[in-house]
C-alpha cells in the first residue's frame, strides 16, 4: 500500500505541476512564435470493433486522435483531430462534422458547442449538433467558453500594451464585454447563467516566478469585483455555480467566491490531488490520495452550488485515479475498473473494461470511457448494477 500511495503521489504532482508549466509555456510560445502547441496525431492504428449484442457499444478511435470529450444531452460530444462526433446514450454516432483545425479544442454548454483552433484564429459555433456559423479573430486564440443563454467568450493574444484579451459575445455575435490583461495570459473563462458576470484565470511569470491569478467582473464594468493571485499554483477549473457565486479549484485548494469574498473549502498538498471535476451550476469534487487521510482508501470531497459539503469525504478504492460527475451520479476509475455512486455516495455499480482507460465521462445514467481501443458505453442501472464485472 505504501508503494502504491507513493506511486500515486508522484504521478499526481507530476501531472498537476506539468499542467502549470504547460499553461505558461504554451501561452509564451503563442506570444513569441505564434505556433501551435502539441504534436501531430496518429490514427493509423485504429481497429475495427463491433457493437456488442448486449448493449455495450464499442466505437473504434485512437485515443491519441481525441482532443476533448464532454457531456452532450444524454450522450457525449467527442472532438477528434479531424471531426466533431456526437454520440447518443447507447454510444451510437448521431452526427459528425469534419474540421481542418491544427490544434482543435472545444467549450460547451447544453446544446451549444464552440470548436476552436488554439494557436490560430478560426472557430465555429455548433448548435443542436450542427454547424451554426464560423468566425475568424484578429489574433491567435487561447481559450473559450459558452454560457447558458447562447452567449460565448473567446480569449486571444493581444498587442498595444496587452498580453491577452477577453471578448464576450451574444449568440448573434454582438460584442458585450471586452477586457485586456497587461501582464498575464488568459487560460480559462467562466460565464454566469444570468449573463452578468464573467471571470478569467490567468498564468504568467513575474521576477522569474510562475504565478496564477483570477479576475472576476460584472457586465459593463472593466474594473474587477474580485482579484486573486498566488505564486507556484495552477488554476485547474473555474465556473459559476450560481449567478454571482464563482468556484475555482487549484492544485492546492478548492474555493468559493461570493460577493467578492473568498471562502477556501479544503486545502491539500498538490501531491495528494489525483483528479477534479466541476459540474456547472451544481457540484465540484476532488479525488485525493489515501495518504491525505488514512492508509486504506482514497477519498472524494464534494460541495454543492452553495458551497456546502455533500459527502463528508467519501472513501473510494485506493487504486482510483480519475473522477467524473453527472447530475445523478459520480464515478471513479483506475486503469481498467469503473465504480459508480449516486450523488449521496451510495454504491450504484461497477464494471471492468478490459482495456486501459484514458477518459471517463458520466452523463445521466450512462458511463462512457475512452480506452486504448475506442469508446465503451455502460448503463448504470441496466448493466453495472446487475453484472458487477463486465469484461470486454
Amino acid at each position: 500500500m505504501a508503494a502504491q500511495q507513493e506511486n500515486n503521489q508522484k504521478k499526481s504532482v507530476v501531472v498537476f505541476r506539468a499542467i502549470g508549466l504547460l499553461l505558461l509555456f504554451g501561452v509564451l510560445v503563442f506570444a513569441v512564435a505564434r505556433v501551435i502547441i502539441g504534436s501531430s496525431l496518429n490514427v493509423e492504428n485504429q481497429q475495427v470493433l463491433s457493437v456488442d449484442t448486449q448493449g455495450d457499444v464499442l466505437y473504434a478511435v485512437s485515443p491519441e486522435s481525441v482532443a476533448d470529450v464532454c457531456a452532450y444531452e444524454n450522450g457525449i460530444a467527442v472532438l477528434t483531430d479531424s471531426e466533431m462526433l456526437y454520440f447518443d446514450a447507447a454510444g451510437s454516432i448521431t452526427r459528425s462534422d469534419r474540421h481542418s483545425y491544427g490544434n482543435p479544442c472545444m467549450a460547451a454548454f447544453d446544446r451549444s458547442v464552440l470548436v476552436y483552433d488554439r494557436g490560430n484564429r478560426n472557430y465555429r459555433m455548433e448548435i443542436n449538433a450542427a454547424v451554426f456559423d464560423e468566425y475568424t479573430t484578429d489574433a491567435d486564440l487561447l481559450t473559450a467558453a459558452v454560457g447558458k443563454n447562447g452567449n460565448y467568450a473567446v480569449a486571444t493574444l493581444a498587442d498595444g500594451g496587452y498580453q491577452s484579451k477577453l471578448y464576450v459575445y451574444a449568440q448573434d455575435g454582438t460584442l458585450l464585454f471586452e477586457w485586456g490583461s497587461a501582464k498575464h495570459f488568459i487560460t480559462g473563462i467562466a460565464l454566469s447563467d444570468d449573463g452578468k458576470h464573467y471571470a478569467v484565470s490567468l498564468a504568467g511569470s513575474e521576477n522569474a516566478v510562475y504565478n496564477s491569478s483570477i479576475q472576476a467582473f460584472e457586465k459593463g464594468k472593466t474594473q474587477p469585483v474580485f482579484t486573486w493571485q498566488q505564486n507556484d499554483l495552477t488554476v485547474l477549473k473555474l465556473d459559476y455555480m450560481k449567478n454571482d457565486t464563482l468556484c475555482f479549484v487549484t492544485d492546492a485548494f478548492v474555493a468559493f467566491v461570493e460577493d467578492g469574498e473568498q471562502d477556501v473549502k479544503l486545502e491539500y498538498n498538490p501531491t495528494a490531488l489525483l483528479s477534479v471535476d466541476l459540474l456547472h451550476g451544481e457540484r465540484v469534487a476532488v479525488l485525493l490520495s489515501s495518504g491525505y487521510v488514512d492508509e486504506e482508501n482514497h477519498r472524494i470531497y464534494m460541495w454543492n452550488d452553495d458551497g456546502h459539503e455533500m459527502l463528508n469525504s467519501s472513501p473510494v478504492s485506493p487504486q482510483a485515479m480519475s473522477l467524473s460527475l453527472s447530475a445523478k451520479h459520480f464515478a471513479v476509475c483506475d486503469a481498467k475498473n469503473i465504480t459508480v455512486y449516486d450523488r449521496k455516495g451510495a454504491f450504484s455499480g461497477e464494471a471492468k473494461t478490459g482495456y486501459n482507460i484514458e477518459v471517463l465521462q458520466v452523463v445521466g445514467n450512462q458511463v462512457f470511457c475512452l480506452h486504448e481501443n475506442g469508446f465503451t458505453a455502460f448503463s448504470v442501472h441496466a448493466r453495472l448494477a446487475k453484472e458487477p464485472e463486465i469484461t470486454k
